[in-house]
C-alpha cells in the first residue's frame, strides 16, 4: 500500500492488518517456513534461509508451505518498508494474544503520529495468520475494519 500511494495512489484513509514494516524481515521469516520443513529430525540441523535465496536471487520460483514464490514478488518484498509519503488517516489492527502493542508497532505509530498521521490503533485477539499453514479465522476482523473508517466522520464508511 506505501508503494502504491509513493507512485500516486490517492489515499485519505488506509486501514492495515498486520502491517509489514520490514520487506526484508518478512521475507526472511516466511522463507524460515520453507527452510524449517527440510529439518526433518535432525535435533541439530539449524534453520538456514541461504538456499532458498540462492535460488530466487537465481531467478528460480521456490515453494513455501504450499504458496509457489516468485522471484519478483520476493524482490519486491526484500524492497518494502512501511513508509507512507504524505499524513493520513490511518487504522492499524494488530492481530496478537496480548493487549498491547508490539514495541515495533508502538514505535512506528510514534513516528506517524510525530509526522501529523491521525492515527487509530486496535488490538485484535487471535492467532498470527500469516505465520502459519493452517488456516485461521478471525470473525471479527472485518466489523473492526469498517468501525475504524467509521472514526473519521467523512471516509464515506458506514459502519
Amino acid at each position: 500500500a506505501s508503494s502504491a500511494i509513493r507512485d500516486g495512489l490517492p489515499a485519505h484513509t488506509l486501514v492495515t492488518v498486520a502491517p509489514v514494516l520490514n520487506g526484508k524481515l518478512a521475507l526472511t521469516q516466511f522463507l524460515r517456513l520453507g527452510a524449517a520443513a527440510d529439518l526433518g529430525a535432525d535435533p541439530d540441523a539449524k534453520i538456514d534461509t541461504r538456499g532458498l535465496r540462492a535460488q530466487l536471487d537465481g531467478g528460480k520460483a521456490v515453494e513455501v508451505a504450499g504458496y509457489r514464490l516468485s522471484p519478483e514478488l520476493a524482490g519486491a518484498l526484500d524492497a518494502a518498508t512501511f513508509d507512507l509519503p504524505d499524513a493520513v488517516r490511518l487504522g492499524w489492527i494488530e492481530v496478537s494474544s496480548s493487549d498491547a502493542l508490539s514495541p515495533a508497532s508502538a514505535r512506528a505509530l510514534d513516528s506517524l503520529t510525530a509526522r501529523g498521521f491521525s492515527v487509530r490503533s486496535k488490538i485484535l485477539a487471535g492467532p498470527a495468520f500469516w505465520l502459519t499453514q493452517e488456516i485461521e479465522l478471525l470473525p471479527d476482523l472485518p466489523a473492526l475494519c469498517v468501525g475504524l473508517l467509521g472514526e473519521w466522520p467523512d471516509s464515506g464508511a458506514t459502519p
